[in-house]
């Protein structure tokens, strides 16, 4: 295993300078590092070199792996994900140890759309050491991504991404983010307004904040809340476009809560009519035939 990574880290640190040309050019104009190492570029996975040989030259594995990144990053660069798919798959197949081909195999599935498999390649990923707070928020985001309602597995993922990275301080926040999403897409709103209000007290400024506290204000049907939550978010200078659709919601919202109000008033005023018309009818019931004609 210490070789495995030992050829990683070479193959990692030397892709850095490599990929760079990977990434202005595609395979035609790449010329391989690894002179005994050939990559089958049809089918990468076919042709990984056994234990034995990458043992025999850990140099020329660490070559043949840096081929595989540079050739995956320049089909990445030339929005052929698929392809650059096909070269993690067999970097991941010749390093399955760590988390790192497997994150990028999910990144270039996702760029392709084809988020199942995405998330298979996420979650082999989340089994692995070496993962970054950025592969546990894409695994998250493929979750909740889903139209209509999430499994119980699905749920139970997110909810233990969530709850991992509330432990640490310095991810603390996006743990609470992802909860926080969580609820938007199950329409739980003690959880979203319990959350948000976590948010608002570590990140008050934060945009995002903002924009949970308004969601739960929203799913409250709270206009006058709402209203000072979109004026909040102008403040601190949320982007434009979200800015945009919480001002229309919330417009929406108070336009819909006044038009019931009107209504409302309306029908109290009808209502309060009916009853004395009803009551002035039961009187003149009441009142005999001779104190109907001599009125």
């Amino acid at each position: 295993m210490r070789k495995q990574l030992g050829f990683l880290t070479l193959a990692l640190t030397l892709s850095m300078g490599a990929g760079l040309l990977g990434a202005r050019a595609w395979a035609g104009a790449i010329d391989p590092l690894s002179t005994q190492f050939q990559i089958n570029h049809a089918d990468p996975e076919s042709n990984v070199p056994p234990m034995e040989q990458r043992n025999a030259k850990p140099l020329e594995f660490g070559y043949y792996l840096q081929d595989l990144i540079t050739f995956a990053m320049a089909a990445d660069k030339s929005g052929d994900h698929l392809a650059a798919a096909r070269y993690y798959r067999a970097f991941a197949k010749a390093v399955p140890e760590e988390s790192v081909a497997f994150s990028k195999l999910c990144e270039s599935l996702e760029a392709a759309g084809q988020r199942e498999q995405a998330l298979v390649a996420c979650r082999d990923a989340l089994g692995r050491p070496g993962l970054e707070l950025k592969d546990y928020l894409r695994f998250t985001s493929l979750v909740l991504g889903k139209t209509g309602p999430l499994t119980k597995e699905e749920l139970d993922d997110v909810t233990e991404v969530a709850a991992h990275l509330r432990k640490n301080p310095e991810t603390r926040v996006a743990g609470i983010h992802v909860e926080c999403e969580l609820a938007m897409h199950t329409a739980d709103v003690p959880m979203l307004q319990r959350c948000s209000g976590e948010l608002a007290a570590l990140a008050p400024d934060d945009p995002k904040t903002i924009s949970f506290q308004w969601a739960a204000a929203m799913r409250e049907e709270n206009a006058a809340e709402a209203q000072r939550l979109v004026k909040r978010a102008r403040i601190v200078g949320m982007k434009p476009a979200g800015l945009n659709r919480m001002e229309r919601a919330t417009t929406a919202l108070d336009s819909s809560q006044t038009s019931r109000a009107v209504t409302r008033g309306l029908m109290g005023g009808l209502a309060l009519a009916a009853v004395g018309a009803v009551a002035a009818l039961l009187i003149w019931r009441r009142r005999g035939p001779r104190q109907r004609l001599m009125a």
